[in-house]
């Protein structure tokens, strides 16, 4: 049964592919704690959500910002990053109804995104914190991709309930293994209710 009905649930297969969590934020420092060490570069667009650059400097990463354009993120300087050398671990952004910009990333830069990260071996992580908001048919770089680089975060609180901490990592198994063991070591499991 799909956690929604997005062009995202296609992707969800099986069952190991998908963790939960008590939020979005508890996803991204989840997905931070499982696949990036102190000192690793990270790519995050600016501005972006205000939470995302605290958790990043405590986590001790290294950030490099992307311009966010209404087109999505500024692809020509993470490219120029990526040309000198500058690969980060992770790419961090939020393709669909952008906080605070509301705009959107279209088809053709969220095909190169992903070019980018095949070529350079990163993992984007999409935060996709308005899934119930937007339509069915908008995109998502979890179903472009097929969960192979994409790290999907979504969640239910903007439309059920600010006080129901409900959300969801979506990805490959070796992914979302790495992410289940540290939810296990950092706060057990999620609540029952």
């Amino acid at each position: 049964t799909p956690l929604y009905s997005s062009a995202a649930s296609d992707v969800y297969k099986r069952q190991d592919q998908v963790v939960l969590t008590t939020g979005i934020s508890h996803g991204l420092e989840l997905v931070l704690r499982a696949l990036c060490h102190p000192g690793d570069l990270v790519c995050v667009e600016n501005p972006a959500y205000y939470n995302l650059f605290g958790l990043l400097q405590l986590s001790g990463l290294r950030m490099r910002e992307i311009p966010r354009t209404p087109e999505g993120p500024d692809l020509d300087v993470l490219e120029g990053l990526l040309k000198k050398g500058e690969v980060p671990r992770l790419c961090f952004l939020q393709p669909l109804l952008h906080n605070p910009t509301g705009n959107s990333m279209g088809p053709a830069a969220a095909h190169r995104l992903l070019l980018l990260a095949e070529q350079y071996d990163f993992l984007v992580v999409e935060d996709d914190a308005y899934a119930d908001l937007a339509e069915d048919a908008d995109l998502r770089l979890a179903a472009l991709d097929g969960l192979r680089r994409v790290v999907h975060l979504s969640g239910f609180t903007k439309t059920l309930s600010a006080n129901l901490r409900v959300g969801y990592v979506a990805a490959s198994p070796v992914i979302t293994d790495a992410v289940a063991r540290a939810k296990l070591l950092t706060s057990i499991s999620s609540s029952a209710s």
